[in-house]
């Protein structure tokens, strides 16, 4: 069974924290429990709104708290970029994250250059390699656990979002962790409701504006 976190400790947040550990159990474990049985009655169950729980190791998506699965970890992501600045984002959401970076390409192949082996001296040790800007999706599907807000004197969220906690596999942290600490630029989009299968998109770089957009001829529309 994953653990429970309250993320905004209070009365209520107890009572969700009673609610949350009883949905954390196997679903044959709960059809033989009651809520009552641990201390939490069916109307805090029903005031936990919106929330999703998928066996034992879920994800409660809720203002207060989370169930983190043991093969996760907990992420705080900058919310940095326009859509959380706008303050579309809510936990619950899931995202894609789109990023633009710098990329050493090797205009011969098409492809990253090849390091050359150590003590070898020759032109790729000499000139830096040529970089081009290459906007890609990196993570896809990623589940937002909470939004984390500024407190105002009252102890209540205000302004935009300064954070996304995430609930993601340790490989996927540090990628996101990689990409972060290099400086590439990071745009994160919403999914629909329901739309949880990988997109089939390719990485857009110039040749691919020019190819894709660009009518021989008549130069940028």
């Amino acid at each position: 069974m994953g653990r429970v976190y309250s993320l905004n400790p209070g009365p209520f947040g107890k009572a969700l924290l009673i609610a949350a550990l009883f949905m954390s159990f196997p679903q044959e474990t709960r059809a033989n429990s009651t809520a009552e049985e641990l201390g939490a009655s069916s109307s805090v169950l029903g005031q936990m709104g919106r929330f999703a729980a998928q066996g034992a190791d879920a994800v409660l998506f809720a203002p207060s708290l989370l169930v983190l699965a043991e093969d996760n970890v907990l992420m705080a992501f900058p919310a940095d970029d326009l859509i959380n600045q706008v303050s579309v984002l809510q936990a619950g959401d899931h995202v894609d994250f789109l990023f633009t970076y710098e990329m050493p390409i090797d205009r011969e192949t098409g492809f990253l250059p090849v390091a050359p082996a150590e003590g070898v001296v020759g032109p790729a040790q000499e000139e830096e390699a040529p970089t081009e800007t290459l906007t890609f999706n990196l993570l896809q599907n990623v589940p937002i656990a909470s939004v984390v807000r500024q407190l105002n004197e009252d102890g209540q969220p205000v302004g935009a979002p300064r954070a996304l906690l995430l609930t993601i596999t340790p490989q996927d942290a540090l990628v996101l962790k990689y990409m972060k600490d290099v400086g590439a630029v990071v745009d994160l989009v919403l999914r629909a409701p329901g739309a949880e299968g990988q997109f089939a998109v390719d990485p857009v770089d110039l040749d691919y504006i020019i190819n894709g957009y660009i009518v021989p001829g008549e130069g940028l529309p």
